[in-house]
């Protein structure tokens, strides 16, 4: 169906119900396969309408057309007309029912001289039509591929072109274009193929009535995920084109349709009277989600909040759980982190009363993420996780929510300097992930946490490395998940001569592709300035501080602004102004000196460092020693808790 509601294609056969946007069942199957009888019988379409309104209408007026000229038995009439009632109770109670009541005998003799005398064409219609069914039951077996037309097709391909092209000007924008159409080609080949495989196992008997409805529901919901993320991509500007791949990568996975074991644990589909209510707030939460996915932040909490009103009114209390934890993401990604508690405390409880286990334990994780963020008492959220680990570990075919907490459960512990727990956490996670082909993307941080608390060299860059193959295969080169990865790669390498190139390779990328992102290109540079003067080029290296001053004028924020004041200290040393160095850092020094928290306590460390290097160069020994000593015990705080390779670097450099 077209933008303007033109009916094309196999979308003539449509159903009332499916030209009134519900979705599609086996009754809607049922009515396409009687439209095709009816016109190979009749000659004529069994309905008028050039747009889908209007065939809607004539499809409820109950008018069904026949032609006078052909002598078609009225028995066989009378099963077509049922198959195509407006009505899905009013048919066949399935297509099985349909094809015995074809098969029934009914006295050949009495209607094959009329049929004759009329044309051979009767016969002829039923063996083309009638006959694929009756000898393979798979031939209805489509994959749903009006179904799936409706929601991407040429048309709309050729729209979302439209759209990046005027979105995406940046050097990588045919890369973007030509990844984003992919990925949503590939996403439609992929649901017709689940799709094929739930009839197919059906038809054949291998499964049963109630877990194909599951199957298909799920795919349902995936459709309308894919239909929320195409209308977001024709809305796209300057603002969010970026923000494409994000888009059509983010869809939620289909590969949870044919996890029988997770399907068959979900909760009952909501009552007759709940069903249309129900669907309307699952249409409101892919909107939602891709509004997000888009960075269109604003419009998607609105569109979450709207969600979670309507699912309060629908008498159905799990689709609450999923609008909740819906609001909850987009308040933490937002970082509302209070009403974010809130939000997922509401999915978390009503999720857990009405048996949504994998949604509570998801809400369960970021609740006691956000909570550690904000300062919670370690030991409140160790007992929020004694109640949701023994449940995570429960959940069937679970990819997610259980990986999801044993990560957030690990930065809990790192935050709080238990490395061992922390590791042990991550570990966990990454363990239980190994035998998923494409985990969530979100789930890429697991293992780049685990690097950050892994020992061993080898193993620590193989983790790193496989992180930004996987977002790099998912995202592109020039994504800024991908790019962040590639310079995590290079905090991660001790020898300076091999991190380098990597540092270097990604603040390239910062400043080719995301030059807005200063806080990212300030950090990269600053790294990259340091390795540069490891490896003794000390006019480069000054050269590299200097233009960390060009990319951070004029920033509001506070971490980058301490970066580039050591940066422009730390030139100052370069360029032979000892005095000039301490008075820049000092302040750095004094201010952040005392933080409990390392990763603050680093940076006063930094400014120390700087200082001592000064003190030297004034010949000012003692001195120099104190504020080396302070800068060496700064970074043998850091050291025990993390691998990043910059603060063993340093603190060799203390001494």
């Amino acid at each position: 169906m077209t933008a303007t509601g033109a009916v094309v294609g196999t979308l003539a056969y449509a159903a009332p119900e499916q030209l009134d946007g519900n979705s599609v069942t086996a009754a809607s199957d049922q009515f396409s396969f009687a439209v095709a009888m009816h016109r190979a019988l009749e000659g004529v379409a069994p309905f008028e309408g050039n747009d889908a309104e209007a065939r809607s209408r004539s499809i409820r007026s109950g008018r069904i057309a026949i032609a006078a000229t052909r002598a078609v038995p009225s028995w066989l009439r009378s099963i077509v007309v049922r198959a195509l009632a407006d009505e899905p109770a009013a048919r066949f109670r399935s297509m099985s029912a349909l094809l015995a009541e074809l098969r029934r005998p009914r006295g050949w003799r009495r209607w094959r001289i009329p049929v004759i005398v009329g044309g051979c064409f009767a016969i002829a219609a039923i063996a083309v039509i009638v006959g694929p069914w009756l000898r393979d039951p798979l031939a209805g077996c489509d994959g749903g591929a009006a179904e799936v037309a409706a929601v991407w097709n040429p048309v709309l391909h050729a729209r979302i072109d439209a759209a990046l092209r005027g979105a995406v000007t940046t050097r990588d924008a045919a890369e973007i274009r030509g990844r984003v159409l992919h990925s949503l080609d590939d996403y439609r080949e992929r649901w017709v193929g689940l799709h094929r495989d739930a009839c197919v196992a059906s038809r054949r008997g291998a499964q049963s009535a109630d877990l194909l409805d599951r199957r298909i529901a799920c795919l349902q919901r995936r459709l309308g995920d894919l239909r929320a993320a195409v209308a977001v991509l024709e809305q796209l500007d300057r603002a969010s084109g970026n923000r494409a791949v994000d888009v059509v990568a983010r869809i939620p996975m289909l590969a949870d349709c044919a996890d029988i074991e997770s399907l068959r644990a979900e909760v009952a589909p909501p009552p007759d009277a709940a069903r249309r209510a129900v669907a309307d707030v699952r249409r409101e939460i892919s909107q939602a989600i891709a509004l997000d996915h888009a960075g269109r932040s604003r419009e998607a909490l609105a569109a979450a909040t709207a969600a979670l009103q309507d699912a309060e009114r629908s008498g159905y209390p799990p689709i609450v759980a999923d609008a909740a934890l819906t609001q909850g993401r987009i308040l933490l990604a937002r970082r509302d982190n209070k009403p974010a508690i809130a939000a997922l405390g509401r999915a978390r409880s009503v999720a857990l009363e009405h048996a949504r286990f994998a949604i509570a334990v998801e809400a369960a994780a970021r609740k006691l993420y956000v909570e550690g963020i904000e300062g919670a008492e370690l030991s409140a959220l160790q007992r929020d996780a004694e109640v949701f680990l023994p449940l995570s570990k429960a959940l069937p075919g679970d990819h997610f929510a259980g990986p999801l907490l044993l990560n957030n459960l690990g930065v809990v512990a790192l935050a709080a300097s238990d490395r061992g727990e922390a590791r042990r956490y991550f570990q966990q996670a990454s363990a239980a992930l190994a035998d998923v082909p494409a985990p969530d993307l979100e789930l890429a941080v697991i293992d780049r946490n685990l690097a950050l608390l892994t020992s061993d060299a080898a193993v620590r860059e193989s983790l790193v490395r496989g992180v930004w193959q996987r977002l790099r295969g998912e995202l592109g080169d020039s994504h800024l998940e991908t790019i962040e990865a590639l310079e995590a790669r290079g905090w991660y390498i001790r020898a300076p001569a091999r991190a380098l190139p990597l540092v270097a390779d990604a603040c390239t990328a910062y400043a080719t592709f995301h030059p807005e992102m200063i806080p990212q290109r300030v950090h990269c540079e600053s790294y990259r300035a340091f390795l540069t003067g490891e490896l003794g080029d000390h006019a480069e290296e000054l050269r590299r501080y200097e233009d960390i001053a060009g990319i951070a004028a004029g920033t509001t924020n506070p971490d980058t602004a301490v970066l580039a004041t050591l940066a422009s200290g730390y030139a100052r040393l370069l360029r032979d102004d000892p005095g000039g160095a301490i008075a820049q850092l000092q302040p750095i020094a004094r201010r952040d000196a005392p933080s409990p928290d390392w990763w603050v306590s680093v940076r006063a460390a930094h400014a120390e460092l700087g200082i001592g290097l000064a003190e030297l160069a004034l010949g000012h020994d003692a001195e120099a020693t104190r504020h080396l000593d302070r800068a060496l015990a700064g970074y043998e705080e850091a050291i025990p808790v993390n691998e990043e390779a910059e603060y063993r670097l340093r603190a060799a450099r203390t001494r």
